[in-house]
């Protein structure tokens, strides 16, 4: 008996090897929600499936796969694979809309549809879920009534598409967060963990990834320059961007990452572009700080004042910057900042020359203490954060 149920395993795993055995497991359709754009005077609505089987199942547009009503065939996905997917087919509709899209899916003897509600306030969006749903997607210009392709969805570490993720409903989408950084020494290859993953649409067409050098002093190459997962060795030290792309042969996404090589015998330090209102407010804290020197110097007072007013906003940018990164020691050397620039107003409003001079002393040495440990010198001769 044990021998007969061993011999039937083997049959199984072979048939399931050479993709003879036919995934019988559930296939459900889901409701995502809806959007209300803001702009083009549509509607976009969400479906997504779930896929229980270990295997990629297809299944033609018509009555296994189709719309209610019809027509059946919307561009939907045919090729559906394991696991969840939510946003696999946005539909955009004119926002005279008022009645119900569902979408019916039948197999291995189920069938499973989503709900007639379409409309129903419950299943509106929320906001990350509408970037997600409208990644890529412009109501003014996708084909209503069918599903819109959204373009490949690239992603490396934690850095998104640069451009497949702007939302034309959300303004605040387009300020994405830079690139993000990795370090490396010369001598070693650096593993890149790319994905991407795409909604399957257009139907039949081939997804097709590339890596390449954006910028950098010198040669990359990359172990696999065609899949989303490499590695990557560089024959010069100094700063790179890279760029992992894909495209569906429609619509294209991609991504940036920063890689810091460091010389032999030098230590790998990663680093990171500060933000630009951090940058800005660093200039402003340099230029405050010397006219400050100059109006204590002349005992002009009035004019002080504006530098001290100064001072303390950019340090509140600081301060929160830091505080966002969850650098203590940052945090700390900002507040003590703060506490400077608190001495200096009261000694400029009793015109105390020397308790001023006092406070700007220890406002300096913050400073300095804060950039030794955390301003990195480039290449390049400009610095970056560490």
């Amino acid at each position: 008996m044990k021998r007969r149920t061993a011999a039937t395993l083997a049959v199984v795993c072979a048939l399931v090897l050479r993709g003879d055995a036919q995934p019988r497991a559930q296939i459900y359709v889901q409701y995502d929600g809806f959007v209300r754009n803001k702009d083009a005077h549509t509607l976009t609505l969400s479906f997504g499936y779930y896929n229980l089987n270990v295997v990629p199942v297809t299944i033609q547009p018509g009555e296994a796969n189709g719309f209610l009503p019809g027509p059946a065939d919307r561009k939907q996905p045919i090729l559906l694979r394991p696991g969840r997917h939510r946003f696999a087919c946005t539909i955009v509709v004119p926002d005279t809309f008022a009645g119900s899209v569902q979408w019916q899916m039948k197999w291995a003897g189920g069938t499973s549809v989503t709900t007639a509600k379409s409309l129903n306030g419950l299943y509106e969006l929320e906001l990350n879920s509408e970037r997600r749903a409208m990644a890529g997607i412009d109501p003014a210009k996708e084909p209503k009534n069918v599903c819109a392709n959204h373009a490949p969805n690239v992603q490396v570490g934690g850095v998104f598409n640069a451009n497949a993720d702007v939302n034309v409903n959300d303004p605040g989408a387009e300020l994405l967060p830079p690139p993000t950084n990795y370090a490396t020494a010369l001598d070693r290859e650096l593993n890149l963990p790319g994905l991407v993953n795409d909604d399957d649409l257009p139907r039949e067409a081939k997804v097709s990834v590339s890596w390449r050098k954006v910028s950098g002093p010198g040669d990359v190459v990359f172990s696999s320059p065609t899949t989303a997962a490499t590695n990557a060795k560089f024959s010069a030290p100094g700063l790179y961007e890279l760029e992992l792309a894909a495209s569906d042969t429609e619509k294209n996404g991609s991504a940036k990452i920063r890689v810091n090589v460091a010389a032999p015998g030098q230590p790998v330090i990663v680093t990171e572009k500060a933000p630009d209102t951090y940058s800005n407010a660093m200039k402003n804290i340099q230029a405050s700080s010397t006219a400050l020197r100059l109006s204590v110097g002349s005992r002009n007072y009035d004019t002080a004042a504006q530098q001290i007013a100064q001072l303390k906003d950019s340090f509140v940018v600081a301060q929160l910057y830091w505080a966002g990164k969850g650098a203590d020691d940052a945090t700390r050397a900002a507040q003590v900042a703060m506490k400077a620039i608190a001495d200096l107003e009261a000694a400029n409003t009793a015109k105390n020359d020397a308790a001023m001079l006092e406070a700007q002393v220890l406002l300096n040495g913050t400073c300095g203490n804060c950039h030794n440990a955390h301003r990195q010198r480039m290449p390049d001769g400009h610095f970056e954060i560490k």
